[in-house]
């Protein structure tokens, strides 16, 4: 789903890429937290600015009045918490990480403000050793926005050493779904996002895609997609672009389902969406 799309695009912004340079950590705590505003992608696009930078304990650092000197977005506090400074300095993702990020503003050239003000909050563990990655939260939030938060549990997974998130093609074939859970509240954005109800044409427009929407839906079954989840989903599409009540989509697979086999190329597909216990709730 574009839903799933979206929350990576999402996660590749706020999490270290490999645009990081290794680097000395450093040994005064204030300077060492200063690095933090590299982890941050988005903000690399021009040079960024905090108020205020205070170390929390010997993991953690907090971020008031960040801004990016191009003006395209601010953030009233960061608060990170549980950082491996040499990895972050290394270019390479932390193991474990609680972030919160608070009123967030992205703006356009022309000033306008992409998605309201909103937050941002994010938890996740890796067990090196199992190679067991756990989201915990990966959660937005904003009066314009909505609310869309993210969890779930692969195993098979390891930080790819070059920084960033996301392995190497070679590397994915070893990961497997343990389980994923999807909670959208939609306060109007999030539906003209993801099925791209905006633009010219009006209401009309709008219902031309979501009977094409609907009639894709009506597939799915074919390939082992449980038809109660496809009802959901359809009830929940026919109410864009106000639906009104939170969708819930989960997985807890029967036994762990390689990411490939999800690939609607993929041969397997009908195989491991049956196994694949889709819950949909609207």
């Amino acid at each position: 789903m574009k839903t799933m799309a979206i929350l990576a695009l999402v996660t590749a912004a706020l999490l270290p890429t490999d645009q990081a340079r290794a680097e000395p950590v450093p040994t005064d705590p204030v300077e060492r937290c200063a690095g933090i505003l590299r982890m941050i992608p988005i903000l690399l696009y021009g040079a960024t600015t905090a108020e205020r930078i205070e170390p929390v304990g010997s993991k953690g650092c907090r971020l008031t009045g960040v801004t990016g000197t191009t003006g395209s977005i601010s953030i009233a506090q960061i608060t990170v918490d549980r950082l491996d400074f040499e990895r972050i300095y290394n270019g390479q993702l932390p193991d474990a990480v609680t972030l919160r990020m608070q009123d967030i503003v992205i703006r356009t050239r022309e000033g306008f403000s992409v998605l309201g003000t909103f937050n941002v909050s994010a938890d996740y563990d890796l067990d090196v050793r199992a190679e067991v990655f756990t989201l915990k939260e990966l959660t937005l939030r904003g009066p314009t926005l909505g609310e869309l938060s993210l969890s779930g549990e692969v195993e098979g997974y390891s930080l790819p050493d070059h920084g960033g998130f996301w392995p190497d093609d070679a590397d994915q074939e070893t990961i497997r779904l343990r389980r994923v859970r999807l909670h959208a509240v939609d306060a109007g954005f999030l539906s003209m996002a993801v099925f791209g109800l905006s633009g010219p044409g009006g209401p009309a427009a709008i219902d031309d895609v979501k009977r094409e929407i609907s009639a894709n839906l009506a597939r799915w079954p074919d390939f082992g997609v449980p038809r109660p989840a496809v009802e959901a989903l359809t009830a929940y599409v026919g109410d864009l672009p106000s639906p009104r009540r939170p969708i819930t989509i989960s997985a807890t697979p029967s036994t762990p389902i390689p990411l490939t086999r999800l690939d609607p190329a993929d041969p397997g597909l009908r195989q491991a969406m049956e196994r694949l216990n889709l819950v949909v709730t609207y």
